[in-house]
Protein backbone atom coordinates (compact mmCIF):
# COMPACT_ATOMS: atom_id res chain seq x y z
CA UNK A 1 0.00 0.00 0.00
CA UNK A 2 2.83 2.37 0.83
CA UNK A 3 4.54 1.78 -2.52
CA UNK A 4 1.26 2.41 -4.35
CA UNK A 5 0.92 5.86 -2.77
CA UNK A 6 4.58 6.72 -3.39
CA UNK A 7 4.35 5.70 -7.05
CA UNK A 8 1.12 7.66 -7.49
CA UNK A 9 2.43 10.87 -5.88
CA UNK A 10 6.22 10.77 -6.35
CA UNK A 11 6.67 14.55 -6.20
CA UNK A 12 5.38 14.69 -2.64
CA UNK A 13 6.23 11.33 -1.10
CA UNK A 14 9.36 9.92 -2.74
CA UNK A 15 11.73 12.08 -0.72
CA UNK A 16 9.73 11.38 2.45
CA UNK A 17 9.21 7.66 1.99
CA UNK A 18 10.58 6.68 5.40
CA UNK A 19 8.37 9.19 7.20
CA UNK A 20 5.35 8.20 5.13
CA UNK A 21 5.99 4.49 5.80
CA UNK A 22 6.09 5.18 9.54
CA UNK A 23 2.82 7.11 9.26
CA UNK A 24 1.14 4.25 7.39
CA UNK A 25 2.34 1.75 10.01
CA UNK A 26 0.83 3.90 12.73
CA UNK A 27 -2.50 4.21 10.88
CA UNK A 28 -2.72 0.46 10.26
CA UNK A 29 -1.80 -0.20 13.89
CA UNK A 30 -4.68 2.00 15.02
CA UNK A 31 -7.07 0.24 12.63
CA UNK A 32 -6.05 -3.12 14.10
CA UNK A 33 -6.62 -2.12 17.73
CA UNK A 34 -10.38 -2.97 17.69
CA UNK A 35 -9.50 -6.52 16.67
CA UNK A 36 -7.85 -7.24 20.05
CA UNK A 37 -10.84 -6.16 22.12
CA UNK A 38 -13.40 -8.61 23.45
CA UNK A 39 -15.65 -8.09 20.44
CA UNK A 40 -12.78 -8.18 17.96
CA UNK A 41 -13.60 -11.69 16.78
CA UNK A 42 -17.06 -10.54 15.72
CA UNK A 43 -15.62 -7.65 13.71
CA UNK A 44 -12.96 -9.91 12.17
CA UNK A 45 -15.60 -12.47 11.16
CA UNK A 46 -17.70 -9.73 9.60
CA UNK A 47 -14.81 -8.41 7.52
CA UNK A 48 -13.65 -11.87 6.49
CA UNK A 49 -17.17 -13.02 5.59
CA UNK A 50 -17.83 -10.28 3.04
CA UNK A 51 -14.40 -9.16 1.88
CA UNK A 52 -12.56 -12.42 1.24
CA UNK A 53 -15.24 -14.06 -0.90
CA UNK A 54 -16.46 -10.99 -2.80
CA UNK A 55 -14.04 -8.11 -3.31
CA UNK A 56 -10.83 -10.17 -3.19
CA UNK A 57 -11.98 -12.57 -5.90
CA UNK A 58 -13.38 -9.74 -8.03
CA UNK A 59 -10.16 -7.75 -7.84
CA UNK A 60 -8.10 -10.84 -8.65
CA UNK A 61 -10.25 -11.52 -11.71
CA UNK A 62 -9.92 -7.90 -12.86
CA UNK A 63 -6.14 -8.02 -12.43
CA UNK A 64 -5.84 -11.18 -14.54
CA UNK A 65 -8.01 -9.77 -17.32
CA UNK A 66 -6.25 -6.40 -17.43
CA UNK A 67 -2.73 -7.83 -17.52
CA UNK A 68 -3.34 -10.64 -20.01
CA UNK A 69 -6.04 -9.25 -22.29
CA UNK A 70 -5.53 -5.46 -22.17
CA UNK A 71 -1.83 -4.94 -21.48
CA UNK A 72 -1.03 -8.16 -23.31
CA UNK A 73 0.25 -11.45 -21.94
CA UNK A 74 3.11 -11.57 -24.49
CA UNK A 75 4.23 -8.07 -23.52
CA UNK A 76 3.97 -9.07 -19.85
CA UNK A 77 6.17 -12.13 -20.44
CA UNK A 78 8.74 -9.96 -22.21
CA UNK A 79 8.78 -7.63 -19.21
CA UNK A 80 9.44 -10.58 -16.92
CA UNK A 81 12.23 -11.73 -19.23
CA UNK A 82 13.83 -8.28 -18.99
CA UNK A 83 13.74 -8.48 -15.19
CA UNK A 84 14.83 -12.07 -14.51
CA UNK A 85 16.79 -12.84 -17.68
CA UNK A 86 14.64 -15.69 -19.00
CA UNK A 87 11.20 -15.95 -20.55
CA UNK A 88 8.53 -17.77 -18.52
CA UNK A 89 7.23 -21.05 -19.85
CA UNK A 90 4.32 -21.06 -22.28
CA UNK A 91 2.46 -22.96 -19.56
CA UNK A 92 2.14 -19.75 -17.57
CA UNK A 93 0.86 -17.87 -20.59
CA UNK A 94 -2.19 -20.09 -20.91
CA UNK A 95 -2.67 -20.31 -17.15
CA UNK A 96 -2.72 -16.52 -16.76
CA UNK A 97 -4.84 -15.92 -19.83
CA UNK A 98 -7.45 -18.67 -19.62
CA UNK A 99 -7.36 -21.04 -16.67
CA UNK A 100 -6.74 -18.62 -13.80
CA UNK A 101 -9.52 -16.15 -14.79
CA UNK A 102 -11.92 -19.07 -15.34
CA UNK A 103 -11.14 -20.61 -11.94
CA UNK A 104 -11.38 -17.28 -10.11
CA UNK A 105 -14.66 -16.49 -11.85
CA UNK A 106 -16.04 -19.91 -10.85
CA UNK A 107 -15.01 -19.42 -7.22
CA UNK A 108 -16.49 -15.92 -7.12
CA UNK A 109 -19.78 -17.01 -8.69
CA UNK A 110 -20.05 -20.05 -6.44
CA UNK A 111 -19.31 -17.94 -3.34
CA UNK A 112 -22.03 -15.45 -4.24
CA UNK A 113 -24.51 -18.26 -4.83
CA UNK A 114 -23.70 -19.90 -1.49
CA UNK A 115 -23.40 -16.67 0.49
CA UNK A 116 -25.72 -16.50 3.49
CA UNK A 117 -26.22 -14.09 6.33
CA UNK A 118 -23.09 -13.84 8.45
CA UNK A 119 -23.12 -15.62 11.78
CA UNK A 120 -20.67 -16.69 14.46
CA UNK A 121 -21.70 -19.84 16.32
CA UNK A 122 -25.17 -18.98 17.64
CA UNK A 123 -24.76 -15.21 17.43
CA UNK A 124 -26.98 -13.49 14.86
CA UNK A 125 -25.55 -10.26 13.53
CA UNK A 126 -27.92 -7.26 13.50
CA UNK A 127 -29.04 -5.65 10.24
CA UNK A 128 -26.79 -2.62 10.59
CA UNK A 129 -23.73 -4.89 10.78
CA UNK A 130 -24.74 -6.52 7.48
CA UNK A 131 -24.70 -3.08 5.85
CA UNK A 132 -21.30 -2.46 7.44
CA UNK A 133 -20.02 -5.78 6.09
CA UNK A 134 -21.09 -4.95 2.54
CA UNK A 135 -19.43 -1.58 3.02
CA UNK A 136 -16.17 -3.39 3.79
CA UNK A 137 -16.63 -5.48 0.65
CA UNK A 138 -17.40 -2.57 -1.68
CA UNK A 139 -14.90 0.00 -0.39
CA UNK A 140 -12.10 -1.61 -2.41
CA UNK A 141 -14.21 -2.25 -5.52
CA UNK A 142 -16.19 0.99 -5.97
CA UNK A 143 -13.10 3.12 -6.82
CA UNK A 144 -12.54 1.08 -10.02
CA UNK A 145 -15.72 2.12 -11.89
CA UNK A 146 -15.57 5.62 -10.40
CA UNK A 147 -12.02 6.28 -11.61
CA UNK A 148 -12.82 4.73 -15.00
CA UNK A 149 -15.89 6.94 -15.41
CA UNK A 150 -13.96 10.08 -14.45
CA UNK A 151 -11.13 9.23 -16.87
CA UNK A 152 -13.56 8.65 -19.73
CA UNK A 153 -15.39 11.89 -18.94
CA UNK A 154 -12.15 13.87 -18.96
CA UNK A 155 -11.33 12.68 -22.48
CA UNK A 156 -12.79 15.47 -24.59
CA UNK A 157 -12.39 14.05 -28.11
CA UNK A 158 -13.41 10.84 -29.83
CA UNK A 159 -16.28 8.44 -29.52
CA UNK A 160 -16.93 6.40 -26.40
CA UNK A 161 -15.07 3.38 -27.80
CA UNK A 162 -12.14 5.53 -28.94
CA UNK A 163 -11.85 7.07 -25.48
CA UNK A 164 -11.68 3.63 -23.90
CA UNK A 165 -9.10 2.38 -26.42
CA UNK A 166 -6.98 5.46 -25.77
CA UNK A 167 -7.15 5.08 -22.00
CA UNK A 168 -6.17 1.41 -21.93
CA UNK A 169 -2.95 2.05 -23.86
CA UNK A 170 0.32 2.19 -21.88
CA UNK A 171 1.36 5.78 -21.21
CA UNK A 172 4.20 7.29 -23.24
CA UNK A 173 6.43 7.40 -20.14
CA UNK A 174 5.72 3.79 -19.15
CA UNK A 175 8.73 1.53 -18.68
CA UNK A 176 11.99 1.22 -16.73
CA UNK A 177 13.49 4.31 -15.15
CA UNK A 178 17.16 3.39 -15.64
CA UNK A 179 18.74 4.28 -19.01
CA UNK A 180 20.30 0.88 -19.65
CA UNK A 181 17.07 -0.92 -18.79
CA UNK A 182 15.16 1.55 -20.93
CA UNK A 183 17.25 0.70 -23.97
CA UNK A 184 16.62 -3.00 -23.48
CA UNK A 185 12.91 -2.34 -23.03
CA UNK A 186 12.66 -0.33 -26.24
CA UNK A 187 14.58 -3.01 -28.12
CA UNK A 188 12.04 -5.61 -26.97
CA UNK A 189 9.01 -3.76 -28.35
CA UNK A 190 7.30 -5.47 -31.26
CA UNK A 191 5.38 -3.84 -34.09
CA UNK A 192 2.12 -3.56 -32.16
CA UNK A 193 3.89 -2.12 -29.09
CA UNK A 194 5.43 0.58 -31.29
CA UNK A 195 2.04 1.26 -32.84
CA UNK A 196 0.48 1.85 -29.43
CA UNK A 197 3.41 3.99 -28.34
CA UNK A 198 3.21 6.20 -31.44
CA UNK A 199 -0.55 6.46 -31.07
CA UNK A 200 -0.45 7.60 -27.45
CA UNK A 201 2.18 10.24 -28.29
CA UNK A 202 -0.12 11.47 -31.04
CA UNK A 203 -3.01 11.67 -28.58
CA UNK A 204 -4.99 8.95 -30.38
CA UNK A 205 -6.05 5.38 -29.87
CA UNK A 206 -4.08 2.82 -31.83
CA UNK A 207 -6.95 1.92 -34.20
CA UNK A 208 -7.50 5.53 -35.26
CA UNK A 209 -3.75 6.07 -35.62
CA UNK A 210 -3.38 2.95 -37.76
CA UNK A 211 -6.30 3.97 -39.95
CA UNK A 212 -4.80 7.42 -40.45
CA UNK A 213 -1.45 5.88 -41.35
CA UNK A 214 -3.15 3.65 -43.87
CA UNK A 215 -4.95 6.65 -45.36
CA UNK A 216 -1.65 8.51 -45.68
CA UNK A 217 -2.21 11.29 -43.12
CA UNK A 218 0.53 13.94 -43.25
CA UNK A 219 3.19 13.74 -40.60
CA UNK A 220 2.35 10.25 -39.38
CA UNK A 221 5.59 8.58 -40.46
CA UNK A 222 8.02 8.27 -37.57
CA UNK A 223 10.81 5.70 -37.40
CA UNK A 224 11.30 3.46 -34.40
CA UNK A 225 14.87 4.70 -33.92
CA UNK A 226 13.92 8.37 -33.67
CA UNK A 227 10.98 7.63 -31.41
CA UNK A 228 13.17 5.58 -29.13
CA UNK A 229 15.25 8.68 -28.43
CA UNK A 230 12.28 10.99 -27.86
CA UNK A 231 10.25 8.99 -25.35
CA UNK A 232 11.30 8.82 -21.75
CA UNK A 233 9.98 5.47 -20.52
CA UNK A 234 10.34 6.10 -16.81
CA UNK A 235 7.32 5.00 -14.76
CA UNK A 236 6.68 8.45 -13.33
CA UNK A 237 7.07 12.05 -14.42
CA UNK A 238 10.08 14.13 -13.32
CA UNK A 239 9.93 15.62 -9.89
CA UNK A 240 10.44 19.19 -11.10
CA UNK A 241 6.88 19.61 -12.33
CA UNK A 242 4.07 18.21 -14.40
CA UNK A 243 4.57 20.89 -17.01
CA UNK A 244 7.84 19.28 -18.08
CA UNK A 245 7.91 17.00 -21.06
CA UNK A 246 10.41 15.31 -23.31
CA UNK A 247 12.23 16.96 -26.16
CA UNK A 248 11.19 15.58 -29.54
CA UNK A 249 14.01 14.86 -31.94
CA UNK A 250 13.66 16.61 -35.28
CA UNK A 251 15.11 14.99 -38.42
CA UNK A 252 18.82 15.70 -38.71
CA UNK A 253 19.21 16.68 -35.05
CA UNK A 254 21.25 14.54 -32.68
CA UNK A 255 18.96 13.03 -30.05
CA UNK A 256 19.48 13.85 -26.37
CA UNK A 257 20.77 11.15 -24.02
CA UNK A 258 18.25 8.78 -22.51
CA UNK A 259 16.47 10.17 -19.47
CA UNK A 260 17.05 13.85 -20.31
CA UNK A 261 13.99 15.95 -19.41
CA UNK A 262 13.63 19.38 -20.96
CA UNK A 263 11.00 22.05 -20.68
CA UNK A 264 8.69 22.92 -23.53
CA UNK A 265 10.44 26.22 -24.02
CA UNK A 266 13.80 24.51 -24.59
CA UNK A 267 12.35 21.98 -27.01
CA UNK A 268 11.12 23.83 -30.13
CA UNK A 269 11.03 20.56 -32.01
CA UNK A 270 7.95 19.64 -29.97
CA UNK A 271 6.02 21.53 -32.63
CA UNK A 272 6.36 18.36 -34.67
CA UNK A 273 4.04 16.63 -32.24
CA UNK A 274 1.64 19.58 -32.22
CA UNK A 275 1.57 19.51 -36.01
CA UNK A 276 0.87 15.81 -35.82
CA UNK A 277 -2.07 16.38 -33.51
CA UNK A 278 -3.34 19.14 -35.81
CA UNK A 279 -3.06 16.83 -38.80
CA UNK A 280 -4.94 14.19 -36.86
CA UNK A 281 -7.70 16.65 -36.00
CA UNK A 282 -7.98 17.83 -39.61
CA UNK A 283 -8.16 14.28 -40.85
CA UNK A 284 -10.77 13.34 -38.26
CA UNK A 285 -12.92 16.34 -39.18
CA UNK A 286 -12.75 15.42 -42.84
CA UNK A 287 -13.77 11.89 -41.95
CA UNK A 288 -16.80 13.29 -40.06
CA UNK A 289 -17.97 14.94 -43.25
CA UNK A 290 -17.63 11.74 -45.23
CA UNK A 291 -18.46 8.25 -44.08
CA UNK A 292 -16.89 7.81 -40.64
CA UNK A 293 -17.18 9.56 -37.32
CA UNK A 294 -14.19 9.94 -35.02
Amino acid sequence: MTSAFVDEYPRFLRKKKVLFTAFMCFVEFCIGIPMVFEGGVFLLTLMDWYSSCFSLMLLSLTECLVITWIYGVDRFMKDIELMIGRRPSTYWKYMWKFFTPAIVLFIWTFSLHQMKRVKLDTYRYPDWSIVLGWGFALCSVIPLPICATVAIYQEKSGTFVQKILKLIQPAANFGPSQAKDKERYLASLDEFDWLRLKAVRAGLDWRTYKRMQTNGATGMATTNDSLATTVNMSPCAPLEGDEQTLQATAPGVDPPPYGVWLTNESAPAMSTNHGLAAAATTHVNSQDQSDSKC
